[in-house]
């Protein structure tokens, strides 16, 4: 039986991730980049269904394997939930899903192959368990579950779960002038209707469509459009603009605020960028270059680093748990513990404290993250506030993107990722 190429590359990215703690987005990059779309979806789809579903995976192998599951080989044990999740989760053809997995591992290890075909088969002939327990029901870690239950209720716990199940649409903005918007956003709306595409064009954020498809499907100028969520777009019109002039974006890199900021101000705005690891000052470099932004790159640790000058504005897009992000990234949850949330938290403290120093007197400070723990967001500005005698100003946002004094967008409600903004004015 001829091995399916397309299940050995899931495989290949599969056991990076969940064996090596290897991040899913530059993976699927570098292994979908010449194939096909009709290739592309298929493994995007199974890796996706494999990593979000893992706790339940997980738990119907204890049913199906008396043994310890943490001694097979990482390989046979990858392979075996890529196939659970293809059989279980996308309910693909029983026997193609089960010959093919089974050929896989036994081209490796014949009484593995036999193994898996063996697990595969009573599953089909037994079915599933049923799980009582939500949180295996939607695969949340527990410890999740029942904090999203305590601080937010059960409802809001139920809705976050279903929400990561859901389909990310994609949200990207134009990049025009006002002399030539109209022209732009026909070809991009004629690019979509050509492909028989859904596409729909916001009223707000400006200049921001939303589809289920990627520009790079319909080929659109890459010059035209940037990829950007729409909680993170519109974070960007929470505040006044007037008299911004010198901004310093901490923590910047891939450069998404920064950008945006400066063609919202028409690129008259001196950016100062800090990004503490090369590679992703190197895209921050590149971006800045083809978007023509007035701004200089430097790679030091923001914790630490003091400028010269004081600004008018600074953007602190913190390195968080990024809970409001799972929904494309999964591998969040094989990783995040509560311990690592307080470490995060100590860190944003020290980001707050160091930036504080350098805006300057009525200068505002913007802090971002894409998270929903309070020891991140309000606990954490709150604190902040009071001990630096910073005012806290309400976004002027629409009322579904506020929570109390403080922009946030539900990810669930948007459909969109999970951002919690909080302005402070010296």
């Amino acid at each position: 039986m001829a091995i399916s190429k397309e299940r050995v590359i899931v495989l290949k990215i599969l056991q990076r991730v969940l064996e090596e703690k290897a991040f899913l987005s530059p993976l699927l990059l570098y292994y979908l980049k010449n194939l096909s779309n009709e290739k592309r979806k298929f493994i995007q789809k199974l890796v996706f269904s494999c990593v979000k579903n893992i706790i339940r995976i997980d738990y119907i192998i204890k049913n199906f394997y008396r043994k310890d599951f943490s001694k097979l080989e990482p390989f046979v044990r990858t392979s075996l939930r890529a196939a659970i999740a293809e059989l279980i989760i996308l309910r693909r053809k029983p026997y193609a899903v089960c010959d093919s997995w089974t050929e896989i591992v036994k081209r490796k290890n014949i009484g593995a192959g036999k193994l898996i075909n063996a697990i595969l088969r009573n599953i089909l002939r037994k079915g599933v368990p049923e799980f009582k327990e939500e949180w295996i029901k939607y695969s949340i870690p527990k410890w999740l579950f029942k904090k999203l239950k305590r601080e937010y209720g059960f409802e809001f716990a139920l809705n976050f779960s279903k929400w990561f199940h859901s389909q990310p649409p994609y949200y990207f903005r134009i990049i025009c002038e006002k002399v030539n918007e109209e022209k732009i956003r026909e070809e991009v709306e004629n690019a979509y209707l050509k492909k028989g595409y859904f596409l729909s064009r916001l009223s707000f954020p400006p200049y921001c469509y939303k589809s289920f498809h990627h520009p790079w499907e319909v080929n659109l100028r890459e010059e035209i459009y940037y990829v950007q969520d729409f909680s993170s777009q519109t974070v960007m019109h929470s505040f006044c603009t007037e008299n911004i002039r010198n901004v310093w974006d901490m923590t910047s890199a891939p450069g998404g605020k920064s950008l945006y900021l400066s063609f919202l101000l028409k690129n008259k705005v001196k950016i100062i960028a800090t990004e503490i690891r090369k590679g992703r000052g190197k895209v921050l470099n590149e971006n800045f270059k083809k978007f023509k932004v007035d701004g200089k790159v430097i790679i030091t640790d923001a914790t630490q680093f003091l400028p010269r000058k004081e600004f008018d504005f600074i953007i602190i897009d913190a390195p968080c748990s990024g809970l409001g992000t799972i929904r494309k990234k999964p591998e969040i949850l094989l990783r995040m513990k509560p311990d690592k949330i307080c470490e995060i938290s100590k860190i944003q403290e020290r980001l707050l404290e160091n930036g504080i120093k350098s805006l300057k007197k009525k200068g505002i400070l913007l802090y971002i993250t894409c998270t929903i723990t309070p020891e991140e967001n309000e606990k954490l500005t709150e604190k902040i506030a009071s001990r630096f005698g910073l005012t806290i100003i309400e976004p002027c946002v629409p009322e579904f993107l506020k929570k109390i004094k403080y922009f946030f967008c539900n990810g669930f409600e948007a459909d969109s990722d999970f951002i919690f903004g909080c302005i402070l004015r010296k």
